[in-house]
């Protein structure tokens, strides 16, 4: 795992370099040629909105629609549960409204069977050890959770005859499915050490935490994580993480499936190749975009911009309100501005069109490669730099850039970010034409 990054985490370590002498003096930002007249943000999803996108049969009939309007405004807190579930793969849009009945019971018995089997196997493992029943005690009775006896069985209230012979049936095939999974119980255990120090600190301001059951519930949706996903493992941040989950959705067994959703997506940021491939990134984007604030880094010797680090992993957690910070997560995950998007490709488009015009027919030349790894994230990061690039030129040394950076938290406009990184993508993208053309001038025959 990515350990040299970790301990940026914070901002809390950052070393002066005393490289003032070779600083480059930063001119005044170059406004994007791109035109901000559609970069305009607009209210949250509402629910008469979110209930014209479904069917009669309850499918979601326009996804890219749907992604959009998530992109544009964010949700609705009193629709964001029920709207996240599709976000984050928990049913998916084409589902109807019976067959997400059905995904329900499966994925509830599911994690039922998923948990009941690391925990059987760790306390078999800890009561067959000899000097383990402290770690034992600790384990079924963490320090932080005053409830002695959690409850591993299913939600049963409401069911009807036929839901519960889903649930028998749903049961049977989890237990086979799991059973031929082995679970590494020695870095569960190392995990749980982890894990345990980690949960205790996680959004303690909220009142959602003021009740030791859901402590309770995020330490098992954690452990049951790392215990079918040994090739990630536990690292630190996915408790703020799953968190943003646990705190919209309020459930065990969908927060463990949506939170899974997401990993699958990004679990190679997790590790330390994944990270650092992402910040590496964010340079070249910045060398693209804005070559002199790249070249005052440089020559700061922090070319690396490893401050980016805690913005990436925790997508922004930290830097906005705790809504603000859902808003933002939601509107990255909608995925409605990548690269590969028919959005960005209507801006290459139309700036192949403007050239054609102005090049009287003449071959284009202007070939900038596209790539489709800068992910909207990343011109987050990019519009924060550039939008503070007056207070980040006063800096002389890395000490200073960490302040300044540090100082940014809770200090930004959500919305006026969100507007600058969008004008930034489609700059990009209406300069990053990806093929050359000839046209022929007709009048020459």
């Amino acid at each position: 795992m990515y350990t040299l990054l970790i301990d940026y985490m914070n901002f809390q370590d950052a070393k002066s370099v005393e490289s003032g002498e070779n600083r480059v003096p930063l001119a005044a930002a170059i406004e994007p040629s791109s035109p901000t007249s559609n970069v305009e943000r607009e209210p949250p999803l509402c629910e008469t909105e979110w209930r014209s996108f479904f069917n009669s049969d309850g499918r979601i009939l326009n996804e890219s629609g749907l992604r959009k309007a998530i992109f544009k405004g964010g949700i609705s807190h009193d629709i964001r549960a029920e709207v996240w579930m599709f976000l984050f793969g928990f049913y998916s849009f084409s589902s109807t409204s019976r067959e997400r009945e059905v995904i329900t019971v499966e994925r509830m018995v599911q994690y039922d069977v998923l948990k009941e089997k690391w925990h059987e196997e760790l306390q078999n493992t800890l009561a067959k050890e000899q000097n383990s029943s402290e770690e034992l005690e600790r384990y079924l009775n963490p320090a932080y959770c005053t409830n002695n006896n959690p409850n591993f069985g299913v939600n049963k209230e409401n069911q009807s005859v036929e839901v519960q012979q889903q649930l028998m049936f749903a049961k049977i095939e989890a237990q086979i499915n799991v059973n031929k999974q082995k679970i590494n119980v020695p870095n569960l255990r190392h995990y749980l050490r982890t894990i345990d120090k980690d949960v205790p600190r996680t959004d303690r301001n909220l009142k959602f935490y003021q009740d030791p059951k859901n402590l309770l519930a995020l330490r098992n949706i954690l452990l049951t994580y790392v215990s079918f996903s040994p090739d990630i493992g536990y690292t630190q941040g996915m408790n703020d993480l799953v968190s943003r989950f646990h705190v919209v959705l309020k459930s065990e067994y969908k927060t463990y499936y949506c939170f899974l959703n997401f990993m699958e997506r990004v679990e190679r940021e997790f590790l330390e190749d994944g990270m650092i491939s992402k910040l590496e990134l964010i340079q070249t984007l910045l060398r693209k975009m804005d070559s002199q604030l790249y070249d005052f880094f440089k020559s700061l010797d922090i070319k690396e911009l490893l401050f980016c680090h805690r913005w990436l992993l925790l997508n922004f957690k930290r830097e906005f309100n705790y809504e603000d910070s859902l808003k933002i997560f939601e509107i990255i995950s909608s995925h409605h501005l990548e690269l590969s998007s028919l959005e960005a490709e209507k801006e290459r488009r139309q700036k192949r069109a403007e050239e054609l015009k102005n090049q009287d027919g003449q071959l284009y030349t202007g070939i900038v490669e596209v790539n489709a790894d800068f992910t909207f994230d990343l011109f987050i990061c990019l519009a924060i730099l550039v939008s503070n690039r007056t207070q980040l030129s006063n800096c002389s040394d890395l000490a200073s850039i960490y302040n300044t950076i540090n100082g940014l938290s809770m200090n930004m406009d959500l919305n006026m970010m969100l507007a600058k990184a969008e004008t930034l993508f489609l700059s990009y993208c209406r300069n990053s034409v990806a093929d050359c053309f000839q046209v022929v001038d007709i009048e020459r025959y």
